[in-house]
């Protein structure tokens, strides 16, 4: 049993879904998010919410909880960002992420595209007036 954020006994979920089988990480994630989280938060803490025990319980302990949400993150179905407490990260569906996340976000993108050098090139040109 895993303690909601106020300290109270949370009861475990139970992953379910209309199709027989397994779920997949993707339906599994998902599912942990929405039944996992607590108002107001969108998101949930990997370590604390106890998402983490339960992805490797349900997939086996070779599972690697980390590598599959990393693969979500780069399909744009989930956002990772990262803890105050540095303890474990907070996973959030796509859409759902808080604004800060979608500009830093934004950041790397144009980080990544090269796009930084003209913008380099303005303020070392903002310096020299």
């Amino acid at each position: 049993m895993t303690k909601s954020q106020k300290g109270e006994p949370r009861t475990p979920v139970r992953f379910q879904t209309a199709r027989e089988g397994r779920l997949t990480p993707e339906e599994f994630t998902i599912a942990a998010i929405e039944q996992l989280r607590v108002e107001p938060y969108n998101g949930i803490h990997t370590r604390r919410s106890g998402f983490n025990e339960r992805f490797r319980e349900y997939y086996g302990e070779g599972s690697d909880p980390i590598a599959a949400t990393e693969k979500l993150e780069e399909a744009g179905k989930i956002v990772i960002g990262g803890s105050r407490d540095r303890s474990g990260v907070m996973i959030y569906k796509a859409g759902e992420e808080p604004e800060h996340l979608r500009a830093l976000k934004a950041q790397r993108k144009v980080a990544a595209s090269g796009m930084t050098v003209g913008l380099e090139k303005i303020l070392a040109g903002a310096k020299k007036k």
